[in-house]
This record gives structure tokens, sequence and C-alpha cells, in this order.
């Protein structure tokens, strides 16, 4: 037998096809390969075309972003909290610049009262003296008093 089949045995009940029969078997086959193709290229494409879809939908969504008024708005919100950010750091640095200045004069209080203490502790001290000075002045004017007294009764 000649023909595409020749190389296979026939089944039982099967009729060798001739080659016509082969050729419109192969045909059938080939269209079926091509819908089955046509139908994968349409899925593809639709899959694509969804994709695509929202690439340009996401992409529309990011162009907005590029919106001259919006980047104007943030560009002024942004210069905004720079300079109240700016302001805050120079009260900041005033503050610090107050503290330093009221440190300096805490250690000159300081100072000034550890003064005081020892010129307290100076005075007292001549306070005392005095006091015992004047104590013996007091006891030296009583005797000068008695001789004069003593002294006028002759």
């Amino acid at each position: 037998s000649s023909g595409i089949n020749a190389e296979w045995p026939l089944r039982p009940g099967e009729k060798e096809k001739s080659n016509e029969d082969e050729l419109a078997a192969l045909r059938k086959d080939m269209k079926s390969l091509e819908e089955d193709h046509e139908k994968a290229l349409k899925e593809q494409r639709d899959l694509f075309a969804g994709e695509l879809s929202k690439m340009q939908s996401s992409l529309a969504d990011f162009a907005k972003t590029f919106d001259p008024m919006i980047l104007k708005e943030e560009l002024v919100k942004l210069k905004e909290d720079e300079r109240s950010q700016r302001d805050l750091f120079a009260k900041y640095e005033r503050a610090m610049s107050e503290a330093a200045l009221l440190e300096d004069q805490l250690k000159v209080a300081r100072k000034n009262a550890l003064e005081c203490r020892a010129e307290s502790v100076r005075v007292t001290a001549l306070h005392e003296r005095l006091a015992s000075q004047q104590e013996k002045l007091s006891f030296s004017l009583e005797k000068v008093k008695k001789r004069h007294s003593f002294l006028d009764s002759w």
C-alpha cells in the first residue's frame, strides 16, 4: 500500500485511506489549529489590551501628579514648611543663646553669693570684735569715771 499510512499497520475493520482523504483530514486539522491559534491570539490581544488599559490609567494618574497647579501648590506648601522650620530654628537658637546668658548670670550670681557669705562671715567677726572692743571701752570708761569721781571727791 502506498500513501501516508503505508508505514503503520491498519487496525481491524479500518480501511486504507486514500491520499485525498488524508489530505482532507490534514486540512481539517490545520483549520482547527488555525482556529485555536486565532482564539489564542484573540485572548492574548484581549489580555494585552486589558493590561495596556490598566497601564494607561496608572500613567494618567501619575501624570496628574505633574499637573502644574498641583505642583505649584506643593511648592508653596514646601516653601511655607521651610519658612516655618527656619522660624522655629531661629527661635531655638535665640532660646539657646538666652539659656547660655542665663547660665552665665547664674554662675555670676553663685560667685556673688559665695562672696557675700564670705563677707557676711567677715562682717560678723568684725561686729563681734567691735562689740568686744565696745565692752572693753565701756569697762574702761567706768573705771575712768570712778577715778574722776574719786579725784573730784578729794
